[in-house]
C-alpha cells in the first residue's frame, strides 16, 4: 500500500520530469519519445518480484489440472497478475483439507520451506501435515483473524519433511 501512495503521489513530478526531457530530448541520439513510466522511483508494477511471478504461474497451471481448491479462489486475481513472467515450479502445490502451500521451496539444509500459505480459520494455529507431488511436510500455520487468510512469502521450520 505504501509503494502504491508513493507512486501516486510522483505521478505529477515524474510528468514534469517526462516534459522537461522531451523538450530537450536529442532527435537523433533517441529517436522515440520518452514514456512516462520511465520517470517513476516507486512504481507498484515494476518491482513485483520473481517470487510472485511463480506463485501465479503455479496457480495457473493447478486450474488447468483442475487441482486448485475451490475455498481458495477468494486470492486468485492477487497471485495470477504477474503469471506470464515466470514459468510454473515442479512443485506446484502441497495441500491439506485446511490450507496449501503453493509452489512450496525446500531448505533442507536449514530445515525450512518457503512458499505461498494459503488457509481456512479451521486450520490456523495448527500443526497441519501437507503433501503432494511426493513430498509430505509437518507444519505450524499462523493465527487468522477472518475466514480465509494468505501469506505469500511464508518461512517456517518444518517438523519434518519426507520425500515419499
Amino acid at each position: 500500500m505504501r509503494r502504491e501512495e508513493l507512486h501516486e503521489d510522483e505521478i505529477p513530478l515524474s510528468l514534469l520530469a517526462l516534459q522537461q526531457a522531451e523538450m530537450n530530448r536529442d532527435r537523433k541520439k533517441h529517436p522515440s519519445p520518452y514514456k512516462l513510466d520511465e520517470f517513476f522511483c516507486w512504481d507498484p508494477n515494476s518491482d513485483r518480484n520473481t517470487v510472485e511471478a511463480i506463485n501465479g504461474a503455479a496457480v495457473l497451471e493447478l486450474i488447468k489440472q483442475k487441482k486448485f481448491p475451490n475455498w481458495a479462489l477468494f486470492c486468485y486475481k492477487e497471485l495470477v497478475t504477474n503469471a506470464d513472467k515466470a514459468d510454473p515450479p515442479k512443485v506446484l502445490m502441497l495441500e491439506n483439507e485446511n490450507a496449501i502451500m503453493i509452489a512450496p521451496r525446500f531448505d533442507h539444509g536449514k530445515n525450512k520451506i518457503k512458499g505461498c500459505l494459503v488457509y481456512k480459520h479451521s486450520g490456523a494455529e495448527q500443526e497441519l501435515l501437507l503433501s503432494g507431488y511426493g513430498y509430505t511436510v509437518k507444519l505450524v500455520t499462523p493465527s487468522l483473524d477472518g475466514a480465509y487468510g494468505m501469506i505469500e512469502d511464508f518461512t517456517t521450520l518444518m517438523s519434518s519433511c519426507e520425500q515419499q
